[in-house]
């Protein structure tokens, strides 16, 4: 095997884009394709299109097993602070693998 097979690289940063905020809803949560929860680290939220009253988003991570999400991901929510924000918001994280082309396999 190659290190290419053994260690393949992907992309360094992922982001994906909410759906809009409901106004009279603080939170937006959505489970994320390739965001997960024992790997993934958050590095940014930025706001894509403002709407209505804007407030200051925060993010988190539910770890616990959920019906809605698939086994490996966890659900990540924006809180707006004020229930009258409508805007776009996307966030960026890594995935955190170690890598193995440098480790050395020894047969048994």
């Amino acid at each position: 095997m190659s290190n290419a097979e053994i260690a393949s690289q992907s992309s360094p940063e992922y982001s994906f884009t909410y759906p809009a905020m409901v106004a009279g809803v603080i939170a937006n949560v959505a489970q994320i394709p390739n965001f997960l929860g024992s790997v993934s680290h958050i590095v940014g939220c930025v706001r894509v299109t403002a709407g209505g009253v804007v407030g200051t988003v925060t993010s988190g991570v539910s770890l616990s097993p959920s019906p809605l999400t698939a086994p490996g991901f966890a659900l990540v929510s924006l809180v707006s602070s004020v229930n009258t924000d409508t805007s776009v918001y996307r966030i960026y994280w890594t995935n955190r693998v170690a890598q193995s082309q440098l480790q050395t396999v020894l047969s048994c």
